[in-house]
Protein backbone atom coordinates (compact mmCIF):
# COMPACT_ATOMS: atom_id res chain seq x y z
CA UNK A 1 0.00 0.00 0.00
CA UNK A 2 3.01 2.53 0.96
CA UNK A 3 5.11 3.25 -1.82
CA UNK A 4 8.81 4.85 -0.25
CA UNK A 5 8.10 7.72 1.70
CA UNK A 6 4.91 9.05 0.43
CA UNK A 7 1.24 7.17 0.75
CA UNK A 8 -0.83 6.36 -2.53
CA UNK A 9 -2.39 9.32 -2.92
CA UNK A 10 1.13 11.11 -3.02
CA UNK A 11 1.14 12.50 1.14
CA UNK A 12 5.03 12.32 2.33
CA UNK A 13 5.56 9.59 4.79
CA UNK A 14 7.19 11.89 7.35
CA UNK A 15 6.85 10.59 11.72
CA UNK A 16 4.76 13.76 11.67
CA UNK A 17 2.30 13.01 9.07
CA UNK A 18 2.15 9.08 9.40
CA UNK A 19 1.26 6.66 12.88
CA UNK A 20 0.92 2.76 13.70
CA UNK A 21 -2.30 1.66 13.38
CA UNK A 22 -3.62 -1.57 15.75
CA UNK A 23 -2.86 -4.02 13.31
CA UNK A 24 0.67 -2.61 12.87
CA UNK A 25 0.14 -0.72 9.73
CA UNK A 26 1.79 3.01 9.13
CA UNK A 27 -1.24 5.33 7.97
CA UNK A 28 -1.04 8.47 6.34
CA UNK A 29 -2.76 11.33 8.47
CA UNK A 30 -3.44 13.30 5.59
CA UNK A 31 -5.69 10.91 3.97
CA UNK A 32 -7.37 9.54 7.11
CA UNK A 33 -8.34 13.27 7.74
CA UNK A 34 -9.48 13.70 3.96
CA UNK A 35 -12.01 10.61 4.37
CA UNK A 36 -13.12 11.32 7.45
CA UNK A 37 -14.11 15.26 6.01
CA UNK A 38 -15.65 13.34 3.00
CA UNK A 39 -17.56 10.67 5.43
CA UNK A 40 -19.28 13.45 7.19
CA UNK A 41 -20.06 15.59 4.16
CA UNK A 42 -21.79 12.56 2.73
CA UNK A 43 -23.73 11.76 6.09
CA UNK A 44 -24.20 15.23 7.66
CA UNK A 45 -28.23 14.62 7.87
CA UNK A 46 -28.01 11.14 9.60
CA UNK A 47 -24.90 12.14 12.10
CA UNK A 48 -27.00 15.46 12.51
CA UNK A 49 -30.50 13.79 13.59
CA UNK A 50 -28.17 11.12 15.94
CA UNK A 51 -26.56 14.01 17.69
CA UNK A 52 -30.13 15.29 18.08
CA UNK A 53 -31.18 12.32 19.64
CA UNK A 54 -28.60 12.04 21.70
CA UNK A 55 -28.42 15.62 22.93
CA UNK A 56 -32.22 15.22 23.73
CA UNK A 57 -31.59 12.67 25.98
CA UNK A 58 -33.98 10.37 23.69
CA UNK A 59 -31.82 8.28 21.82
CA UNK A 60 -32.63 4.88 23.25
CA UNK A 61 -29.93 2.59 22.35
CA UNK A 62 -27.40 4.90 23.85
CA UNK A 63 -29.67 5.26 26.97
CA UNK A 64 -29.74 1.82 27.83
CA UNK A 65 -26.38 1.47 27.17
CA UNK A 66 -25.51 4.27 29.51
CA UNK A 67 -25.89 2.76 33.56
CA UNK A 68 -27.96 4.21 35.29
CA UNK A 69 -26.55 6.63 38.45
CA UNK A 70 -28.14 5.40 41.55
CA UNK A 71 -28.10 6.63 45.06
CA UNK A 72 -27.86 4.32 47.77
CA UNK A 73 -28.72 5.80 51.07
CA UNK A 74 -26.30 4.49 54.25
CA UNK A 75 -28.32 2.17 56.04
CA UNK A 76 -27.15 2.12 59.64
CA UNK A 77 -28.08 -1.71 61.42
CA UNK A 78 -30.56 -1.74 63.79
CA UNK A 79 -29.22 -3.37 67.09
CA UNK A 80 -30.54 -3.66 70.16
CA UNK A 81 -29.78 -2.31 72.89
CA UNK A 82 -26.59 -0.01 73.05
CA UNK A 83 -23.36 -0.82 70.51
CA UNK A 84 -20.43 -2.94 71.69
CA UNK A 85 -17.00 -1.80 72.86
CA UNK A 86 -15.83 -3.82 69.69
CA UNK A 87 -18.07 -2.41 67.23
CA UNK A 88 -17.49 1.06 68.34
CA UNK A 89 -14.15 0.48 67.63
CA UNK A 90 -13.90 -1.05 64.16
CA UNK A 91 -16.50 2.03 63.48
CA UNK A 92 -13.86 4.50 64.90
CA UNK A 93 -10.72 2.58 62.98
CA UNK A 94 -13.48 2.74 59.78
CA UNK A 95 -13.60 6.59 60.35
CA UNK A 96 -9.67 7.23 60.77
CA UNK A 97 -9.16 5.10 57.49
CA UNK A 98 -12.07 7.00 55.89
CA UNK A 99 -10.32 10.15 56.90
CA UNK A 100 -6.92 9.53 55.33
Amino acid sequence: MMRGGVCKHGHDMTPRNTYTNSQGTRVCRACVRASRKRYSAKHRDEINAYLRRWRSGRNGAAAARLPKAKVIPYKTPIVDGPPSAESLARLEQAMRAVML
